[in-house]
């Protein structure tokens, strides 16, 4: 789970006239995906402190270097972020790093670590400590008390979801997991062979923490009469206050059937130290009929809005949870049951609405808005294409948004649809090189990426498109990416996207054609924005 640090050292002097007791010199640590020499070809480093540039240093090949950069006022500049960008003798970018906005004003500041990668490459890092999917991600903010000089700063929080475990050992033998061991895909057996795995469902909650670059424990999901409740397929949004909302489920207590869940955990995620983030969490539960659910899509505007999914059969029905404890059912119901569709929030004059897109039967609009006042649902204009299921839906510059791939009926789709903030629906202008679906989709930077996925022909898919998000033109349409479908993904402030878990093929040569769980984490870094 760690990432292993490279040998170069970079060295910032800030001025500390105003406050003496200031150290005043930072450092930064370069660390860097695994998979990667991130530096070859690169002749010189540059120092960014934020978008400005304070230093330049030639660098040669295996060796360390050191780049100074000196003169930032505290009183001036009080937070801070840390570029660091490797050049090629032409000056073009090979590999960049940033760090997250941190404050500068501390006694003893500590040492800064960057995560260099390839631009536009995907990068193998660590592994989960098992092979997860159906899991929640989002981007979670670590917020500090009112006052306080420090920053927030966002993490990766992720968890439940289906974990791949060794499966229980035989009577009167110990199968345990050493102490701070992370379990393997299989357990061994002394001659070399492999005994059996099983895939159950988690409790557990997990942080990628972007200072340190390590995963950290978030605790467990909550527990309802104080038994635990794994839960496959949730659903998680971030409410106005910065809270990890996620809810509902297939909910899987010992000696019961699993069942759609209610449950609603409410996770703060507080920045306690520098590089140390602790998530406290509370649970409410509802009951009240036809709020359980599996497989939503949440989203928050003026509450949380679970849309679709299923409980025994599709849902064309919306919950809404208010506050913390406040369940109830939209009066209105959707246009149909909906499941693996996609809800995109989009910012209009006044508010925010909601795009509701596939997931719904041939007789049935592909497309609605869930709209303020009320809210209500009503239909867009235009033309939304054939109807789909296991898109992907990306919110563009502008508050336009991009439905990208997926199935319908008769195969798997490359075309696109484009939705503007007006409510019209028109063809878009990507056509995907490989038609493909269950795939991750987002946008860092100014790069859209669409990632593994399953093909035409059922195939996992080992590559990733990038398009520019501003102006939706082909960037690299054949960028080497892991082979998996259903990977969960959150986007950092600092321009790194962490790619997570989901299925991939098994490595065992004697299960060919077998799918699995993953433990795979891929991080993804843009292109440099143009200067």
């Amino acid at each position: 789970m760690t990432v292993t640090a490279r040998r170069l050292l970079v060295l910032l002097a800030l001025g500390a006239a105003c406050t003496p007791k200031i150290q005043e010199e930072y450092r930064i640590e370069l660390v860097g995906a695994l998979d990667q020499k991130y530096l070859a070809g690169a002749t010189s480093a540059v120092l960014e402190v934020n978008d400005k540039v304070v230093a330049t240093t030639k660098i040669s090949p295996d060796s360390p270097f050191t780049v100074r950069g000196t003169g930032i006022d505290i009183a001036t500049t009080p937070s801070a972020t840390f570029r660091v960008k490797a050049l090629d003798a032409r000056n073009a970018v090979v590999a960049v790093g940033e760090s997250p906005e941190i404050e500068l004003d501390l006694s003893t500041p500590p040492t800064i670590r960057i995560f260099m990668q390839k631009v536009g490459s995907f990068g193998r890092t660590f592994d989960l400590d098992y092979p997860r999917r159906d899991m929640i991600a989002v981007a979670a903010p670590g917020l500090v008390a009112a006052g306080s000089k420090a920053k927030p700063i966002t993490v990766a929080f992720f968890g439940l979801g289906r974990v791949t475990v060794p499966a229980a050992p035989p009577s009167g033998t110990d199968g345990g997991i050493p102490d701070g061991g992370a379990a393997p895909d299989a357990a061994t057996t002394p001659d070399g062979g492999v005994t059996a795995t099983e895939e159950k469902p988690s409790e557990v909650l997990q942080l990628y923490n972007p200072v340190t670059h390590l995963i950290d424990e978030a605790g467990l999901g909550g527990n309802p009469g104080g038994m635990p409740h794994p839960r496959v397929a949730a659903a998680a949004t971030v409410d106005s206050s910065g809270r990890v909302l996620i809810f509902g489920g297939e909910v899987a207590v010992p000696n019961t059937t699993p069942a759609p869940s209610g449950q609603l955990d409410l996770v703060a995620v507080s920045r306690t130290d520098f590089d140390a983030f602790a998530p406290m969490l509370t649970f409410r539960e509802s009951t009240a009929a036809g709020v359980p659910r599996v497989g939503s899509v949440l989203v928050y505007t003026d509450a949380a809005y679970a849309i679709g999914g299923r409980a025994g059969q599709a849902l064309d029905t919306i919950a809404v949870i208010r506050g913390d404890n406040d369940f109830t059912l939209l009066s209105q119901r959707m246009a149909g049951p909906r499941e693996r569709h996609t809800a995109t929030v989009v910012n209009v004059t006044g508010g925010h609405e909601v795009l509701i897109f596939g997931g719904a039967g041939p007789n049935v609009p592909v497309a609605e808005i869930l709209a303020a006042p009320g809210p209500t649902l009503v239909m867009p204009t235009g033309d939304a294409g054939v109807p789909r299921r296991d898109h992907a839906a990306v919110l563009l510059p502008g508050d336009r948004v991009l439905i990208l791939g997926g199935r319908s009926d008769t195969g798997v789709l490359g075309d696109s649809v484009l939705y503007q903030a007006n409510r019209t629906l028109s063809a878009g202008p990507i056509t995907l090189k490989r038609p493909r679906a269950e795939f991750a989709a987002f946008i860092v930077g100014d790069d859209l990426v669409v990632a593994g996925g399953y093909d035409a022909a059922g195939a996992l898919v080992n590559t990733a498109e990038v398009y520019s998000a501003s102006t939706l033109a082909p960037r690299n349409l054949d960028v080497p990416a892991f082979p998996r479908s259903g990977a969960s993904v959150v986007v950092l402030p600092n321009h790194l996207a962490v790619l997570m878990g989901g299925t991939q093929m098994e490595t065992d040569p004697t299960k060919p054609q077998v799918l699995r769980a993953s433990s795979v984490v891929e991080t993804y870094q843009p292109f440099p924005k143009a200067p």
